[in-house]
């Protein structure tokens, strides 16, 4: 109908605009960003509470690092307002790309996919912050899973150096 195409074309030009305000807050830069000294920078600049961010990464990725830093961001962000006040956040890195993972409760597999999808309401917090996580990688070229961390939180897979695992279906990539 007409108004479904209306409405389609609405959330194209808003997903369009929102890509360029993401990218378009100054110029792009694509370098090496160690990924450790970034994560602790934007840690200490987040109201963190009881959180604690324990980083066992020395991998170096290439790309905006301010962007990245959204990225991480809203990672720990959502991990320390969806946590227990004393929540952990772990950075760790292997062969293939990133992880961040928290103590928290997690997010139930049948959310997963919803939670990446583009949200109805882009002022509800915890998708709207995983639109960003979401849109950064894929302007990356990376891809994202999300799985359950062995602590039975959640585990944000950054696939940064090949395609994205199959630990999971909710996976996003270009």
């Amino acid at each position: 109908t007409r108004s479904d195409d209306a409405i389609e074309r609405a959330r194209s030009l808003s997903n369009g605009l929102f890509g360029l305000a993401l990218a378009g807050r100054g110029p792009v830069t694509v370098e090496d960003v160690p990924i450790a000294s970034l994560a602790e920078d934007v840690w200490a600049a987040t109201e963190t509470g009881a959180g604690t961010l324990v980083v066992d990464a020395g991998r170096v990725v290439r790309g905006d690092p301010r962007l990245i830093g959204r990225l991480l961001e809203h990672a720990f962000e959502n991990a320390l307002e969806h946590g227990p006040p004393d929540v952990t956040v772990r950075l760790d890195d292997d062969e293939s790309g990133l992880a961040i993972e928290d103590d928290g409760p997690g997010i139930p597999p049948d959310r997963r996919a919803a939670v990446l999808s583009d949200p109805a309401d882009p002022d509800e917090p915890i998708r709207a912050g995983f639109r960003i996580i979401r849109d950064v990688a894929t302007a990356h070229g990376w891809g994202l899973a999300l799985e359950e961390a062995d602590s039975g939180g959640l585990r944000l897979s950054i696939t940064t150096d090949r395609p994205p695992s199959k630990r999971d279906t909710s996976t996003i990539d270009d």
